[in-house]
């Protein structure tokens, strides 16, 4: 699926950045231009940004919401992050 008409990048594309290495939406415009022409898509990056940073924070040592786990994050917060990926 395309995320940014302007410049045809894909969400495959945007993935592949974050996982790289691509810490902010600037960095992501930087390298491929998507979000700097009509700015349509840049909600879009941000989400794909925010739903990589929730799922490394999953897979972080405090957990993926473990009741006993006081630093684990409250449950809103995953249910927001499950929104993003579906």
């Amino acid at each position: 699926m395309f995320v940014c008409l302007c410049f045809a990048v894909s969400d495959k594309h945007i993935k592949k950045l974050i996982e790289t290495g691509a810490k902010s939406v600037r960095q992501i415009q930087d390298h491929c231009k998507a979000g700097t022409n009509c700015g349509t898509c840049i909600n879009q990056l941000k989400a794909e940004m925010k739903a990589h940073q929730d799922i490394a924070l999953c897979n972080s040592p405090a957990g993926c919401g473990d009741v006993n786990n006081e630093n684990s994050l409250p449950i809103d917060h995953w249910t927001n992050a499950i929104s993003c990926l579906q």
